[in-house]
């Protein structure tokens, strides 16, 4: 790799990023092409039908290989007024176009298999005949492109794009359309062309789930899918911040080579404006030194506070009061311009998601009669940590047993 890309280890690096893809690429364009003219001048040497076709597929393919580096190199490209956050999203696009161009060679396999088949079995197909020099030539080809697509899946995981990996398919379709005409040859000579198209047809159901499923990623990225991994990555940052009680309302955005978070974080209501401003500098900070300096963060400071007196009693009275509910904690109030309340409760573990989501909803409905704002719950399994939740012997049958053993 560093013959060939410069700083290969900063996959961040856009030009890096970029470098690696060309090489895929070109190495991809080169090799079809070379791939194509041998495959195209043995084929005519011993006039083999099946490979002079076989040939033309091959060079096809270098077709998913423009895309790649068309994609590669629009991509990188610098961000401008219109594209603050640059121009990654196009790769994803990119792997779109490749993931239809999948389910086209898929849906054609499929098409000539069961046609094939229906062929033999009513005895209309044409027969192949057995050939050594095409069956060799066709051997090297199927070791050749399973080569490359390695090649392209290895390449594709260490800068994560979902292009190189849908390349990779499109070469791992052309090594088992070869391998289709291997099997046809070599089942000619043994009396058994019944096995060419079954083959055909399991291998083109295979290549057109890897179509659909590629479509699938590369759509929910353009999309704004969560990522609950990175999300869970950046509230495990957050928390070991000082004067940083909380985060939420995370997101991440997605723009291929720069990924921009916004979040709210929580501090305390009396702290001043330049104490918060700091806080929120040390979080961006932080997840830059942590994600890498290609992700930018975006941080709203909210002040947190506990709820007064009377609404806590009446909250932690409704709370406690609802079916289902074991016991509550890290109850406190944000404000800013739309105030909001949130606190964890715990339940059995047991409990089905559907119990869990109703209780939720019955406590927000309760709530909002005498609180002005939004209000988040988070659902908890009780681990029995007692020290930190408030609850009473008629909600949590863990301290009514507690109880029942202390009156003994």
């Amino acid at each position: 790799m560093r013959r060939f890309v410069k700083n290969h280890e900063n996959i961040n690096d856009p030009k890096v990023w970029m470098g690696y893809g060309l090489l895929e690429g070109w190495f991809s364009i080169i090799g079809n092409t070379a791939l194509f003219f041998v495959k195209f001048f043995i084929g005519l040497s011993i006039n083999s039908i099946s490979l002079i076709a076989d040939s033309f597929h091959t060079l096809s393919d270098t077709l998913t290989s423009v895309v790649v580096v068309l994609g590669f190199k629009m991509s990188a490209k610098a961000p401008d007024k219109e594209h603050p956050f640059g121009h990654g999203r196009i790769e994803p696009i990119s792997s779109i176009i490749i993931a239809v161009l999948l389910g086209v060679v898929g849906a054609t396999f499929m098409y000539e298999s069961v046609n094939r088949l229906i062929g033999i079995i009513n005895h209309t197909a044409k027969p192949l005949e057995f050939n050594a020099y095409a069956a060799i030539a066709i051997g090297l080809s199927v070791v050749f492109k399973e080569a490359m697509a390695r090649f392209s899946i290895n390449l594709g995981k260490m800068i994560n794009s979902q292009a190189l990996r849908a390349d990779a398919w499109h070469h791992r379709s052309d090594a088992v359309a070869s391998l289709f005409v291997l099997i046809a040859i070599i089942a000619a000579k043994f009396n058994a062309p019944w096995l060419d198209p079954i083959m055909g047809i399991g291998v083109s159901a295979l290549i057109l789930k890897v179509g659909i499923d590629v479509l699938r990623e590369s759509s929910q990225i353009i999309l704004g899918r969560v990522n609950e991994d990175e999300v869970a990555k950046i509230e495990k940052i957050v928390k070991g911040i000082s004067g940083c009680e909380g985060a939420h309302r995370i997101a991440v955005h997605d723009y291929g080579l720069t990924k921009v978070v916004s979040m709210h974080i929580e501090v305390s209501e009396n702290v001043s404006f330049d104490e918060s401003h700091a806080v929120a500098d040390g979080v961006e900070k932080r997840i830059a030194e942590e994600m890498g300096n290609n992700v930018i963060a975006v941080v709203h400071v909210d002040p947190k506070s506990a709820p007064s007196d009377d609404v806590a009693e009446t909250v932690i009275k409704i709370i406690l009061g609802e079916n289902g509910v074991m016991g509550a904690h890290k109850i406190h109030v944000l404000g800013g311009k739309k105030r909001m309340m949130i606190f964890h409760i715990f339940v059995d573990p047991k409990m089905t998601v559907e119990a869990s989501h109703k209780i939720t909803g019955s406590l927000k409905a309760k709530i909002r009669r005498i609180f002005n704002g939004d209000v988040t719950i988070h659902v908890e399994p009780c681990e029995k940590k007692c020290g930190e939740c408030i609850s009473s012997a008629s909600s949590c049958p863990v301290r009514a047993e507690a109880a029942r053993l202390r009156k003994k």
